[in-house]
């Protein structure tokens, strides 16, 4: 039994190691996504590679300069965070704006971030909303939830849980955890809606099933009363 599952490891380790060289070779041909999925795979440790953000840099630097605009958004939080390179929010907001004025939903929602907190440009809370808002509406959970969170607690913005509701419809649409709990919360408490149990217990299920322990927690506490 041992000796199988031994095998079935170094086939798996095998296996990898292939799939890593064939993505190193398309890389070299000027393949941006392959170059992208290696930078990805360093950035994270993942695929039996040890983690590395230099290496997560130089790939989404390839990756960036041949097109693609999820690496130019990644080289971006790079050059934030100063993972694998010296910290530069001049780089860094150079290319968030890149992916985003290229359609790349999360380079507008990190530009947005810089706008509402004067992250190397002057705080601007009317640009950072527009882009956070176009963002959400693209497609991006995170901005959607962020949006949400911000009316909920008047942070930055007015409070108003009429919009915060709003962008948590959209963002528990999206597939964001969170959302779903915020909108769970509101039907079970008719913050700005009519209580209604069974559409809490529908969004606090499909928020616990997307990993979110407040929305089990919001579920298991609904259900037993």
């Amino acid at each position: 039994m041992k000796k199988a599952l031994l095998f079935i490891l170094l086939l798996c380790s095998f296996s990898l190691a292939i799939e890593i060289e064939q993505q190193q070779r398309e890389c070299d041909k000027d393949n941006a996504a392959a170059c992208l999925e290696i930078g990805i795979q360093y950035n994270w440790g993942n695929e039996g590679l040890q983690q590395d953000f230099k290496k997560a840099v130089a790939f989404f630097d390839k990756s960036c300069s041949l097109g693609n605009l999820e690496a130019c958004s990644n080289l971006a939080i790079k050059y934030s965070k100063g993972q694998g390179v010296n910290v530069d929010y001049e780089k860094s907001f150079s290319l968030f704006e890149r992916s985003c004025s290229g359609g790349y939903v999360e380079g507008c929602y990190n530009l947005s971030l810089m706008y509402f907190y004067g992250v190397y440009v002057k705080e601007d809370t009317k640009k950072g909303l527009y882009l956070q808002d176009q963002a959400c509406h693209d497609g991006s959970q995170d901005a959607c939830n962020n949006l949400s969170m911000i009316y909920f607690n008047g942070i930055l913005l007015p409070q108003d849980h009429f919009k915060s509701l709003q962008y948590a419809l959209l963002g528990c649409d999206n597939g964001h955890a969170k959302c779903c709990a915020i909108v769970g919360m509101n039907y079970e408490y008719g913050i700005v809606i009519p209580e209604d149990k069974k559409s809490a217990l529908k969004y606090y299920d499909r928020s616990c099933r997307l990993g979110e322990e407040k929305g089990c927690d919001g579920y298991q506490r609904l259900d037993a009363r």
